[in-house]
């Protein structure tokens, strides 16, 4: 690990006091001091000030996050203005970013330069620190998560120092899904790939087919995902048209193809092909509040089948089912730590008492070692955590190492990631 000065600034990052702030989804508020830095030297003066004072720091991308990971009373540092391609190296495909960038900006900034991400979601809104920071996804057996990705981290510690990480440090993989709390990131160098196109079809399978073919289409494909709908209305939450198949899914289907055959097809076949991050993005202007666990490949039959019989049990949460994979990483606390993994992910209807639902569905896949997203509601407490992360002890005692008056804490992350909450 190097450690850098990051200079004088020249004037103090613009802040708001006491303002309420909420999330993208509207389930989490507070009223923080925010602080909105535009360069790495006023960020190390916010978090020395801080330290000064005996307060805490979180730090906050897009806000999408469902669970209190960001919220905070005191200093709430909104990275967004520390954005943009900072270098691109397109004949290494790599390329270096601000962490506040949303993957929104950065995609068709990449493909500008002739990359792309080797994958991403269905939703651009992130940022891509805090996509890197919660270990956000896409569907695909062969790719990890946006952590899997990282090459190197520069970032603003406890200490206030400007701060660089990669490979070379044992700690390094700590940092990747880190969710805030070793330190604020100013710039992530990521792993790409030459700017490629896809082709989407989107099909309606009957379920049987779909589980049948799970092990082929999942190997076979980019991109093999489904949505499964409890009701006849379901599809349609997500703006989705629904299926006349029975028992059906809605199911997407990804393959990449050359900018040659890109450039050649009609596509009357009822598929789509355009520029990669053209397929990934979907639009979603809709309320709803999603938990999304993960458990091993092997066991997708029986954790879909958990699933379904929790879902037909509380038919007043209509949303669908998604199932994605996600190939193992190294990452200590990202839910694919040495682990292949399908995830499963439900929403509850916001203005009504879904938590029943959710902690349904929490005991349905509980027997299959589930670990959850820490973006997405779930019900774990540090001594589930610890069991479900095996790394868990190694990262709780680094962060204490690093930041031992917890500045990167708030109540949320206390209560998980110290001995004794102090919330």
């Amino acid at each position: 690990m190097t450690s850098a000065d990051g200079g004088d600034s020249q004037h103090a990052a613009t802040s708001t006091i006491g303002a309420r702030w909420q999330n993208w989804a509207g389930n989490q508020q507070c009223r923080p001091t925010v602080v909105k830095p535009t360069c790495a030297a006023e960020l190390q003066e916010a978090v020395a000030d801080a330290a000064r004072r005996g307060g805490t720091v979180r730090v906050v991308g897009s806000g999408h996050s469902f669970t209190p990971l960001v919220c905070t009373d005191d200093v709430m540092v909104d990275v967004s203005a520390l954005s943009g391609v900072i270098e691109a190296d397109t004949p290494n495909a790599t390329a270096v970013v601000g962490a506040g960038t949303s993957l929104h900006d950065l995609v068709p900034q990449l493909w500008a330069a002739g990359l792309s991400l080797r994958n991403q979601g269905d939703i651009d809104a992130q940022t891509i620190a805090g996509a890197v920071g919660t270990a956000t996804h896409g569907s695909g057996r062969a790719f990890g998560s946006f952590s899997s990705a990282v090459r190197s981290i520069e970032y603003v510690g406890a200490d206030a120092g400007l701060h660089t990480i990669d490979s070379t440090d044992a700690r390094f993989d700590a940092f990747r899904t880190s969710l805030g709390l070793l330190g604020i990131f100013t710039r992530i160098e990521l792993d790409l790939q030459p700017a490629y196109y896809l082709r989407e079809r989107i099909e309606h399978w009957p379920l049987s087919d779909v589980m049948q073919r799970w092990d082929v289409e999942t190997s076979t494909r980019r991109h093999f995902s489904f949505f499964w709908p409890p009701t006849d209305e379901s599809l349609q939450m997500y703006g989705f048209a629904p299926t006349a198949v029975e028992d059906g899914c809605h199911v997407k289907i990804y393959d990449e193809v050359s900018a040659r055959d890109a450039a050649a097809s009609d596509a009357q076949d009822g598929s789509r092909i355009a520029p990669a991050y053209q397929i990934y993005a979907s639009d979603f202007d809709l309320a709803f509040h999603e938990l999304e666990y993960f458990v091993d490949f092997r066991h997708s039959r029986a954790a879909v089948d958990a699933m379904r019989a929790v879902m037909r049990d509380h038919p007043e949460q209509a949303f669908p089912l998604e199932v994605r994979t996600i190939a193992a990483e190294n990452a200590w606390l990202s839910p694919m730590y040495g682990t292949h993994s399908v995830s499963l992910s439900v929403s509850g209807v916001p203005g009504t008492d879904y938590r029943p639902f959710m902690q349904a569905v929490d005991a349905a896949l509980r027997p299959f070692d589930a670990r959850p997203h820490w973006g997405k509601l779930h019900c774990f407490d540090r001594p589930r955590l610890r069991d479900a992360y095996p790394r868990f002890d190694d990262f709780t005692s680094l962060r204490t190492e690093l930041d031992p008056n917890g500045l990167f804490l708030n109540d949320h992350t206390a209560e998980l990631f110290t001995e004794t909450s102090t919330a």
